[in-house]
């Protein structure tokens, strides 16, 4: 985590029931939304029961996996939308490896494409909501 960053340090998002995002970074970023179950005097224990460490915001034990942010943070929405694009982008592969159709299959095809595309940008613009 970037240590400049205002959720870093402001540490008032984290209280018990807060909506939070076990955050990994890298090439195919990942995230876990949870809640914030209960506190302790070093640890942040969450409702999936993975523990994290009050000071660093890692998982206890695992200083270079996982991080805690809020689940609003810009990084976890970045990956929360990458990962509907990719979703999509698996859909529409999916409707292409089979088809064998005609015109008016086609045609079909593509308001399908159009219904999940519309889909999966209503599900990106909600997240920031």
């Amino acid at each position: 985590m970037i240590h400049n960053d205002p959720y870093y340090q402001d540490r008032s998002w984290v209280v018990e029931g807060a909506a939070v995002a076990e955050y990994s970074n890298g090439y195919n970023g990942s995230v876990a939304l949870t809640t914030i179950e209960r506190l302790t005097k070093t640890q942040i224990v969450l409702a999936n029961g993975r523990r994290y460490n009050r000071g660093s915001l890692r998982l206890v034990g695992n200083y270079y996996g996982a991080e805690l942010l809020p689940a609003k943070h810009r990084s976890v929405l970045d990956v929360l939308a990458q990962t509907a694009f990719r979703n999509l982008a698996q859909r529409v592969w999916s409707l292409d490896k089979s088809f064998r159709g005609d015109r008016d299959a086609a045609l079909a095809n593509i308001r399908r494409i159009e219904e999940m595309a519309a889909e999966a940008r209503n599900n990106i613009e909600e997240l920031a909501q």
